[in-house]
């Protein structure tokens, strides 16, 4: 009897679970489950969306468009790396590689970061422009797909470390290549890296104007800034001039070596080996060059051979001067050509290969 009531009557008499106690019990088991998941969120995105307008991003734009000078500076640097010896070859300076892939990783890292606050600093949605400021996206999974589709193939182009990786490992790792060929493939990588370099110092110029208004605060530092630009154009000029002063002196240097190819009894046959400065120890390539016409024809002041502009350059490298000295001169050469150029004169001597 009291079995059939404990399961019949009195269940119709008990009372339910208070709500706050149900609705407790319930909130118990969800919040567990979904706290973990919230932290992994947390730790795979970011903690702070970046206004573009706040002072950290303009402080950080103006701090890295000076690394983005100092990069665009130390690039046209790898064309002095090549240089002519006294025997009719040519070499390499890896200290200058040294010093200048050392100064190019530290602006490299600055690359780094700034692709890195991409990814948080929030954007102007291109559909919420026509009235006013427009709305900003913050949302992390939004600014990272805009950033993919828009300026990162560039930003990493930039980025990429590839002349070092040349200097430190290839060049080392490989005997056999000429320091000619090594300078030309170090050097074509330089100038298309340089491209987007460019694009991005543009741009982000462009964007501090539309922030702040101006690039500069005051007229000294905005001259100061404009005198900077014409320093760098002169810098890259002068940096060309001599890579090719280099080349002119090379061609010649291969075409007297083609055209002694052993049908003169008296001058021994040379091999385009004997143009790099491994070689200069060889006992036959002594010989060859003790007997050749390379001199005669290539040498300056008495060359017969067709420099033109570059000649300037190429004595100063003959002379074996320090290379602050030969930078120097390249500079006034390239900031003397450039105002010469920009006022519809010209001094530069020319020959009909240049």
């Amino acid at each position: 009897m009291v079995g059939f009531l404990h399961r019949h009557v009195l269940p119709q008499f008990r009372r339910p679970l208070l709500p706050f106690f149900h609705a407790g019990a319930k909130a118990s088991v969800p919040a567990s489950s979904s706290a973990l998941p919230a932290q992994r969120r947390q730790l795979w995105t970011p903690r702070r969306i970046l206004d573009p307008g706040d002072d950290v991003v303009l402080n950080w734009n103006h701090l890295f468009l000076v690394t983005c000078m100092v990069g665009l500076f130390v690039d046209p640097m790898y064309f002095y790396l090549i240089y002519t010896a006294g025997k009719s070859c040519v070499s390499m300076d890896m200290k200058i590689g040294v010093g200048v892939t050392t100064v190019r990783t530290v602006a490299d890292l600055f690359y780094l970061a700034h692709m890195i606050l991409k990814f948080r600093t929030a954007f102007v949605a291109p559909n919420s422009r026509v009235f006013g400021r427009g709305e900003l996206v913050r949302d992390p999974d939004q600014i990272a797909i805009h950033y993919l589709k828009n300026d990162f193939i560039i930003d990493l182009a930039a980025m990429l470390p590839i002349p070092q990786v040349i200097i430190w490992f290839i060049i080392p790792a490989v005997s056999n290549c000429s320091a000619n060929h090594t300078n030309n493939t170090l050097s074509m990588i330089v100038l298309i890296q340089y491209i987007p370099r460019v694009f991005i110092i543009v741009s982000l110029n462009s964007k501090i104007v539309k922030t702040s208004g101006v690039v500069t605060r005051t007229a000294w530092a905005g001259a100061a800034y404009n005198l900077l630009l014409y320093t760098l154009a002169s810098h890259v000029l002068g940096a060309l001039c001599y890579l090719l002063s280099i080349e002119r002196q090379y061609t010649c240097w291969v075409k007297v070596c083609t055209a002694e190819n052993g049908t003169d009894a008296t001058i021994p046959k040379c091999y385009m080996n004997y143009l790099d400065c491994k070689t200069a120890d060889d006992p036959i390539r002594k010989d060859w060059h003790s007997r050749s016409n390379i001199d005669q024809q290539c040498l300056l002041p008495e060359a017969k051979y067709p420099y033109g502009l570059f000649a300037d350059a190429l004595q100063l490298d003959l002379d074996g001067v320090q290379f602050w000295d030969k930078y120097l001169y390249c500079l006034w050469w390239g900031c003397r050509n450039l105002s010469r150029s920009l006022t519809c004169g010209s001094v530069l001597l020319l020959t009909e290969f240049i």
